[in-house]
């Protein structure tokens, strides 16, 4: 990492701000992606809670039907009290969990595909800088080559020098 940004400090200017700017975004994405993740786990939890309230519900229906007679259970799987001897209070199944278990799979599967657009889009990002950092580097390279001549040195080039060229002794 450290190699990474003595060579990123090393390019030309405008590829340097550019290289900084596309690093920024890929951090923004990764903090969005976190909390998307952090989204699909909390409906994941929230998904296999209501399945197995959903599951609770169908044994509860099951029970109810195998001790009432069918005449007694309305369309909508709810026991009819004024047929019922029974309190009202007594039984009351319901089954419209099930769409709610569908919308929730459908959200963590829609965020799920934004995942994979933000890491698919952060790949791009990555090979967008390594021509850029390349590029950007030769030409810094190559205006000191220029600059310097034969008093060029690497090592002066990669870690620098402790005094500015232009002060006066």
């Amino acid at each position: 990492m450290y190699a990474f940004f003595l060579g990123l400090i090393k390019t030309a200017f405008p590829y340097f701000v550019s290289i900084l700017a596309i690093i920024m975004v890929i951090y923004i994405l990764v903090l969005y992606k976190s909390e998307l993740q952090d989204k699909i786990d909390k409906l994941r939890v929230n998904v296999v809670a209501k399945d197995t309230s959903l599951a609770q519900d169908e044994k509860i229906q099951k029970i109810i039907s195998t001790i009432l007679p069918n005449s007694l259970i309305n369309e909508d799987s709810t026991v009819d009290p004024q047929m019922s001897k029974a309190p009202a209070s007594n039984v009351n199944v319901n089954i419209q969990s099930t769409t709610v278990l569908s919308t929730d799979t459908k959200e963590i599967k829609d965020a799920q595909t934004q995942v994979n657009n933000i890491v698919f889009t952060n790949n791009l990002l990555f090979v967008a800088i390594v021509p850029l950092y390349i590029t950007g580097f030769a030409l810094y390279l190559t205006s000191k080559l220029k600059k310097y001549k034969s008093r060029f040195s690497f090592f002066t080039f990669f870690f620098g020098k402790i005094t500015c060229s232009k002060s006066k002794k």
